[in-house]
């Protein structure tokens, strides 16, 4: 005979089926990138995809102008154009999953620029840093126009963003910070610039020689302590 399902079981499983469901959902949010241990020793590339933009206009075209953030496919990236009221943001979570404590990060990315600014202005992209505090110096992450060559949609000038983080850093192990782009209404024809082809890798510290000691000397004392409890039983 069949048993009869109890109807609080029933109940409880679909509401765990709710929660998975919820969580799934979360956890394919946009903006949001996962270290894991895998990424200790191979960076993990990030897509366009990975940010979340404010303000965002859709796909950059050629004659874009309009104040705010695009999406630029072509070369994975990001873009910015800060008009009037309208300025263009995007932000990156990182969160660590590695399993360690994370001491270091290596931030690697290509400043792209569509277009200068008509008064020939430098324009930045100024970094904020929240959630977690690692230990990171946001400014360090300022993504500045190349304003080299004649640049275009098509043909965009290029400059090098590298954040080397070798020491200092503190993020455990499931934490989590966020780091925020933000343009600003510089004079002129504003600039249509950003961010992409970026790599993030994890860096975890390396244990001292004195470490691997004590972990032998206590794997020692273990088998020791092993033979003698069999040494007894015999």
């Amino acid at each position: 005979m069949r048993e009869k399902q109890n109807p609080f079981q029933m109940k409880k499983t679909f509401m765990s089926a709710l929660v998975l469901l919820g969580l799934a959902a979360a956890g394919a949010t946009a903006g949001n990138i996962s270290l894991t241990s895998t990424n200790l020793t191979n960076p993990f590339d990030v897509a366009y995809t990975d940010f979340t933009l404010g303000a965002g206009k859709g796909a950059l075209a050629s004659g874009s102008n309009a104040g705010g953030s695009y999406t630029f496919s072509t070369f994975d990236a990001v873009m910015s154009i800060g008009s009037g009221s309208a300025v263009g943001s995007f932000s990156l979570t990182i969160t660590n999953n590695t399993g360690v404590t994370l001491t270091g990060i290596n931030f690697a990315g290509t400043v792209y620029q569509t277009k200068k600014n008509s008064g020939g202005i430098s324009e930045t992209l100024t970094a904020a840093i929240t959630g977690t505090n690692p230990g990171l110096t946001a400014s360090s992450f300022n993504v500045v126009t190349p304003n080299t060559g004649t640049p275009s949609f098509a043909a965009p000038s290029t400059a090098a963003l590298n954040v080397n983080v070798g020491s200092g850093l503190t993020l455990l192990d499931g934490q989590s910070f966020t780091i925020t782009w933000t343009d600003s209404n510089d004079g002129g024809t504003d600039a249509v610039f950003g961010l992409g082809s970026v790599t993030v890798q994890a860096i975890a510290a390396v244990p001292e020689p004195y470490q691997y000691g004590l972990a032998m000397a206590g794997l020692l004392a273990v088998v020791v302590v092993r033979r003698r409890i069999s040494s007894k039983k015999a």
